[in-house]
């Protein structure tokens, strides 16, 4: 099947942990932020962390904060005034 294709199938198993776990390494070795933050705001936490992970490896300054504060429930960036 081609990578396409792939990411169909698993999309279609979307209530599936493993196939969560493929897709949104699929979708960070692609790059794909975008869809991997559509993904997260859906409640992705596999989709999250690899956002996160990308994010950082490319010095977004959220992708830290992420990493180090997450998000208030509005999705929105925490900061550490969210936690003193």
């Amino acid at each position: 099947m081609n990578e396409r294709g792939d990411e169909d199938g698993l999309r279609a198993r979307a209530g599936d942990t493993l196939a969560a776990e493929v897709l949104a390494d699929l979708l960070a070795n692609r790059g794909d932020l975008d869809e991997l933050q559509v993904r997260a705001d859906a409640g992705d936490r596999y989709a999250t962390d690899r956002l996160v992970r990308l994010l950082v490896e490319r010095g977004n300054p959220d992708g830290e904060r992420r990493r180090r504060w997450g998000l208030r429930p509005d999705g929105t960036l925490a900061s550490e005034a969210d936690f003193t």
